[in-house]
């Protein structure tokens, strides 16, 4: 190999090429090139370091490339957390399958907790995004509006308030009800169902609040009393739960909201919420109809159970 030539294609002059070729093999302690013909070669020594320079040079350009798909979003690890009544909509999958889709690069991992446990997780940078209840004070995170929904109330099929084909918040007034809890949270099931009573000039007859709707459709299935559940839930324990809307819109809702840090610019998080804020209905109350068929009660417990916590 000429240098004249080498210089010429690294676009500088020959002197200044042998300088640095001089300087590198001072700064390594070795010969790297011994001169052959009107040419140089590389020594044994200068052939091993040319591998390995090669690899890091190498590996130094794919880690740009790495490095530019994390920057566009098309990389990288994303920690979700969702609630559990955010776990059942339909919608959360929707937007699941369109985000692997379009970022098949993006490798997801998910929690499920409450509201308040999802709150911290975010704050303490456990997970970087979560669909959740509104907060009461969101702190540190920023709050993007996703669904809204008017419950229905589940009923056991026994009781006579599963005959009709809609109750009223009056009908509560002497039935026990199990409330899920959403902590410190706005718009929670607990403090609708109280603002939509106290409306009426009454006030719930709240049993027991509990964790989660799994839970409460299992305590309503048992015939202790009855809950309130989003319309994509009316497919558990249908043999022994009627599902029925609540007349005149009485405010009893649940709320999702799309949650991260604020001012978080990871583009990850931002393709997530964007997908989110487009599949689901943003700011919107779903009151379209739905296809709930009625079931006569008294026809699918044994002779002799009776429902004795409710009137």
């Amino acid at each position: 190999m000429q240098v004249t030539n080498a210089a010429k294609r690294l676009k500088m002059a020959q002197p200044a090429l042998t300088q640095q070729i001089r300087l590198l093999e001072k700064a390594l302690g070795q010969r790297l090139v011994r001169p052959k013909g009107r040419g140089i070669e590389l020594t044994e020594a200068g052939a091993f370091f040319h591998t390995e320079a090669e690899a890091v040079l190498l590996s130094l350009h794919n880690a740009q490339l790495k490095l530019n798909e994390i920057a566009r979003g098309q990389s990288g690890h994303l920690r979700i957390g969702v609630t559990e009544g955010a776990s059942f909509n339909p919608k959360l999958a929707a937007v699941l399958t369109e985000f692997r889709k379009t970022w098949p690069g993006v490798q997801l991992s998910f929690t499920q907790r409450q509201t308040p446990d999802l709150a911290s997780d975010l704050r303490n940078n456990v997970i970087d995004a979560a669909f959740m209840c509104p907060l009461t004070h969101p702190d540190g995170l920023s709050l993007e509006p996703l669904y809204a929904e008017n419950m229905l109330a589940a009923i056991p099929c026994e009781h006579s308030l599963a005959s009709r084909a809609s109750i009223s918040v009056l009908d509560l007034e002497d039935v026990p009800v199990f409330v899920i809890s959403h902590g410190n949270t706005e718009h929670s099931l607990e403090s609708s169902l109280k603002k939509a009573c106290e409306r009426q000039g009454m006030s719930p007859r709240i049993a027991q609040t509990v964790p989660e709707f799994m839970l409460a459709l299992n305590l309503v299935a048992s015939g202790l009393g009855l809950t309130f559940v989003p319309a994509y839930m009316i497919n558990i324990h249908t043999h022994s739960n009627a599902y029925r809307r609540i007349e005149a819109l009485a405010g009893i809702v649940m709320e999702t909201v799309f949650a991260q840090r604020s001012g978080d610019a990871s583009p990850l998080v931002q393709n997530l919420c964007t997908i989110a804020q487009r599949l689901y209905q943003p700011n919107g109350l779903t009151t379209e109809p739905l296809s709930i068929s009625l079931r006569r009660p008294g026809k699918r417990r044994k002779e002799g159970a009776v429902i004795s916590n409710l009137p």
